[in-house]
């Protein structure tokens, strides 16, 4: 299933694709992790704003984006939320592997010579990274981004290039996903140019560190739904911990 919302056409002819991976956002189902130390409803909020900020940011490269959703029965509610008929279609597949590797034959299978494949984990990623991956296809087979937990931020190939064993018998969701994902496109004769590190957010710990990573007044990602977010709840979030003073985020 999909529905286009007729981006350029001419962008076509450059046939590049940023592959953008969310769910629905409802409690239980999103940042569980985080909800565990600040509550579903919070874990929901900062999943749309992390969502948010992301659109905002891969709108602007030069290519066109696609959302992968799940579950299929929220796809009408989805649309409603985003307030913006993107390229939507739905995740298939029997684990992250599988429904990632098939987003990239669906592109693949439309004209698309390069994409790249992204989640919602990673909310200040500057555009600058997704931006020299796609560039770095022009004259690459595969491009990827690691995070410091261990898994990666971003994946990219060409067309021809792409490896089933990229996507199969990686222990998702674990510390060893880069590596081990790196062992089996080299095994393949793949050899992935690295994009700049990023961390994502996935538990309290991480949050902590988003809010003192984005000090300094000048930085523009104050201004980003994300930010905004903390502010506005900020007692709430950090309720227990007279050590976190973020009140002037």
């Amino acid at each position: 299933m999909s529905t286009d919302n007729g981006q350029n056409d001419e962008l076509m002819v450059e046939r590049k694709a940023m592959i953008f991976f969310l769910k629905y956002p409802e409690p239980g189902q999103v940042k569980t992790r985080l909800a565990e130390e600040i509550g579903d409803q919070h874990a929901v909020g900062l999943y749309k704003s992390f969502v948010r900020d992301l659109l905002g940011r891969f709108e602007l490269l030069d290519c066109h984006l696609h959302l992968f959703m799940t579950p299929p029965e929220k796809v009408a509610d989805l649309q409603r939320w985003l307030l913006r008929l993107y390229p939507l279609h739905i995740q298939v597949g029997n684990n992250l592997g599988e429904r990632m590797r098939n987003a990239f034959y669906t592109l693949f299978s439309m004209g698309y010579k390069s994409c790249i494949v992204a989640g919602s984990d990673y909310p200040d990623m500057p555009s600058a990274i997704p931006r020299l991956g796609l560039k770095m296809l022009s004259n690459n087979n595969a491009v990827i981004s690691p995070s410091l937990d261990g898994g990666y931020c971003l994946l990219g190939f060409r067309t021809d290039k792409i490896c089933r064993e990229a996507f199969q018998d990686i222990d998702w969701s674990t510390s060893r996903v880069f590596q081990q994902t790196m062992t089996a496109l080299n095994k393949k004769g793949v050899y992935p140019k690295l994009l700049p590190q990023w961390q994502d957010v996935d538990t309290f710990e991480d949050l902590i560190g988003l809010v003192k990573r984005h000090q300094d007044p000048d930085d523009p990602f104050l201004r980003s739904h994300t930010m905004n977010y903390i502010q506005l709840n900020h007692d709430e979030i950090f309720a227990g911990r007279p050590d976190l003073n973020f009140s002037g985020t």
